[in-house]
């Protein structure tokens, strides 16, 4: 299971690789692993959690049309707000912009910079944890603070809070669940790998299914047994939602170093492709700061979506916004699009004929 998982990290790797290549944007870096859960070799069941791929799937259809639509409406807003209409001129050549404008490209620019890497940065830690368990289960799996007595504390507060006078199949369940889970705990080997993914993938599991009984307020009607159950999940969550400050200091420097060597080709894109002509100011601090807002509303959200989709959506509408859809070069918005449409299949696809490639070879 665990190659199976390595080879959907080198797919994603691959085809981030293939696609900046051809200058155009990616997101799905994490699309390898589904076609590996849906192999027939996945005798473990460790399947795609469709909820999940959902959310995504639907941050990734939005949040372009939230920076498209809103950068026409903040333009729109603009030029009824500001009197100097030097920002809505395409700035002349060897000139450079008012102190003033340069401070708010400067602003709009840094916003970009952060949110891009508080949401890009989430995904990268995610990507390296997986690697980390995949060859080093023991030590990342669970966390290190994990303390098999103080879990079971928590199951048992869990179990208490649990009402006896309802009878429901998923509760009847979530008792079993819990009362196996606390024996498993009670008698866990920290040196076994299996049991440490196992308790992980456990504990995950009871949190969903005790969050999904929480969300129907008859099943647990007592709020002071709803608000211990909800405070000793929290509490559990840390066992698998461990991030090692090291990582997000990789992570973070790696961010920095890849856009300082590979920042061209996608600014090219954006910046002089898009539209006809040579942005405005006020173009460039509207997509600016459309994309940023909308980016840190994502991360605020733990909803992962792509910077250069948002920001391109920014671009293209303010550019709307200014001299209407004639404004656009129609031959990179079919490119980004089709490489919008393409990326999941691709990666997917890929990340199978690797697996069953490698699985002929290893």
């Amino acid at each position: 299971m665990l190659f199976g998982f390595d080879l959907g990290l080198t797919s994603g790797l691959v085809i981030l690789l293939i696609i900046t290549v051809f200058t155009v944007c990616v997101f799905e870096f994490v699309n390898g692993f589904i076609a590996f859960s849906l192999m027939p070799e996945n005798t473990e069941s460790v399947g795609v959690n469709w909820k999940e791929a959902s959310k995504i799937g639907q941050s990734l259809l939005v949040s372009p049309a939230v920076g498209f639509s809103m950068s026409i409406v903040l333009m729109f807003i603009l030029r009824q707000v500001i009197k100097d209409k030097k920002i809505f001129k395409e700035p002349e050549p060897g000139t450079t912009p008012p102190l003033w404008i340069r401070g708010i490209l400067i602003a709009t620019c840094t916003l970009v910079s952060f949110f891009h890497g508080s949401n890009d940065g989430q995904k990268g830690v995610g990507l390296l944890l997986i690697a980390l368990m995949t060859f080093m289960p023991l030590k990342f799996a669970l966390s290190p603070d994990f303390q098999p007595a103080t879990a079971n504390e928590s199951l048992t507060k869990i179990q208490s809070a649990l009402p006896v006078d309802v009878t429901l199949p998923e509760l009847s369940k979530a008792k079993e669940t819990i009362e196996t889970l606390k024996n498993d705990v009670a008698k866990h080997d920290p040196t076994n790998v299996k049991e440490r993914l196992s308790l992980r993938k456990r504990f995950t599991i009871l949190k969903k299914n005790m969050d999904a009984l929480l969300n129907v307020p008859y099943v647990i009607s007592n709020e002071k047994d709803r608000k211990t159950i909800a405070h000793e999940l929290k509490a559990m969550g840390r066992y698998t939602s461990f991030v090692p400050p090291w990582c997000i200091l990789i992570i973070s420097i790696s961010l920095g170093i890849g856009t300082m060597i590979g920042w061209k080709r996608i600014v090219v894109t954006i910046g002089e492709k898009i539209g006809k002509r040579h942005m405005t100011y006020a173009e460039g601090a509207t997509a600016e700061l459309i994309a940023s807002s909308t980016i840190g509303l994502a991360s605020q959200f733990g909803l992962p979506v792509s910077t250069t989709h948002v920001l391109s959506s920014g671009v293209a509408g303010a550019m709307v916004a200014s001299k209407g859809i004639k404004n656009l070069q129609g031959g990179t918005i079919k490119s980004i699009a089709i490489a919008w449409l393409l990326t999941l299949p691709v990666t997917v696809l890929l990340s199978g004929l690797l697996y069953f490639v490698l699985r002929k070879i290893v």
